[in-house]
């Protein structure tokens, strides 16, 4: 009866760790930065002086978001009239602005920032100026996952 009893207490035992074994982790590793899918704005799309810069954008992350850095740049080469002082790259590209998005850590997250909300809320909290110049300009999206991970998106756009 004893080596019954202990032949069961091993069972047991082998049963278990095999159970414990076969587990599935709750979560995979993060072993990819952020990424974003953008629909707005995107590549070469046309976006009117005295309008907004929106956004319409769902960032992911296995490890959760830390924050997304989004600045613009102007790519278009200026006139010697421009060189003079007639006409800048709309502020936020002229002054290098940087519009923050903070997380908390969200690993799913769409965000849409539009003309439905006030202007300190849109993108770089400003319209485009009628009066910058016009042409190409290149958004760069730099995030940042809770871990540290990094990666960067880029559009460019035309601003008419």
């Amino acid at each position: 009866m004893k080596n019954y009893t202990n032949l069961l207490l091993l069972f047991a035992l082998v049963l278990s760790i095999s159970f414990t074994g076969c587990g599935k982790d709750d979560e995979e590793p993060d072993v990819e930065g952020p990424t974003v899918e953008l629909r707005d704005p995107v590549e070469i799309k046309t976006y009117a002086k005295g309008g907004a810069l929106p956004l319409d954008a769902t960032f992911k992350d296995a490890s959760g978001m830390k924050s997304c850095v989004v600045t613009i740049k102007y790519n278009d080469v200026a006139t010697k009239t421009q060189l003079k002082g007639v006409g800048t790259a709309w502020t936020p590209a002229e002054n290098n602005t940087k519009h923050i998005i903070n997380f908390n850590g969200e690993k799913d997250l769409t965000i849409v920032l539009d003309e439905s909300l006030p202007v300190s809320e849109w993108l770089f909290g400003q319209r485009i100026e009628v009066g910058c110049l016009g042409g190409i300009y290149t958004v760069t999206f730099d995030m940042e996952d809770k871990i540290g991970k990094t990666s960067t998106k880029t559009v460019d756009i035309v601003i008419k």
